[in-house]
């Protein structure tokens, strides 16, 4: 499997798949060269712009090969976002079943994904850039799948409100897509080269900003203290 998302922490160390045998193992190797010379490709080129032909001369492989995997370059884009995201869902749930506090699994998915764009960033470009704004990510499918990273960070901030570590007018659903909509928006700073991820103190700085403000902003220690009038 092609993977863009690795847990670097122990804790939410992700298991492997059962051994593949020597056939599989070559299939699978082909196929990873393939899809990795898609994301050079539509990175290069644009998804509109870009030919199975090119991809094929970018892998490196005969071009009817190309079709022995996928159907056409719209199946390998989606490849590229349901893989890269069903493995970012395993994390977070793995995430969500921890024992820690709500800011830790929070650091926990933000440093999870930011490092993903470090270690990746052409994939990452591929889909901010191709997929989700694309009409075929609007496939059931494909939505469903993006739903469930919001539904389990959404379950954990349900669990500490339940606590009682949340603000009593927060509401979790708005609060998830708020939380995770910035950490997109920082992303696509990246991704843009607004911002400059090739900076350790810089991007420790986003990874930081980016959980204090959430925190303080649905934090029950975090909420302002009401002034009381002084009665005359």
């Amino acid at each position: 499997m092609f993977r863009l998302f690795r847990l670097t922490s122990q804790s939410y160390k992700l298991t492997l798949a059962d051994p593949m045998n020597e056939t599989e193992k070559i299939q699978a190797e082909k196929r990873k060269v393939i899809i990795e010379a898609a994301v050079r490709t539509f990175v290069r080129n644009g998804y509109h712009g870009s030919r199975v032909s090119d991809i094929a001369n970018e892998a490196g492989v005969a071009y009817g090969l190309v079709y022995h995997y996928f159907k056409n370059k719209e199946e390998i884009l989606r490849t590229i976002f349901k893989e890269n995201w069903s493995m970012l869902l395993r994390a977070v749930q793995e995430i969500e079943k921890s024992k820690k506090s709500l800011r830790e699994q929070l650091e926990a998915i933000v440093h999870f994904i930011l490092q993903a764009y470090r270690r990746n960033p052409e994939l990452i470009e591929v889909i901010v850039l191709e997929v989700t704004r694309s009409p075929r990510f609007m496939e059931k499918e494909s939505l469903a799948l993006f739903t469930r990273v919001f539904t389990s960070f959404e379950r954990m901030i349900m669990r500490e409100k339940r606590k009682g570590g949340i603000r009593p007018g927060i509401n979790p659903r708005i609060a998830c897509y708020m939380i995770l909509g910035s950490l997109e928006t920082v992303v696509n700073g990246f991704v843009l080269q607004n911002l400059d991820a090739r900076d350790e103190k810089a991007f420790e700085k986003a990874r930081n900003t980016i959980v204090e403000i959430a925190m303080k902003g649905i934090s029950k220690e975090a909420e302002p203290k009401r002034k009381t009038r002084k009665r005359s």
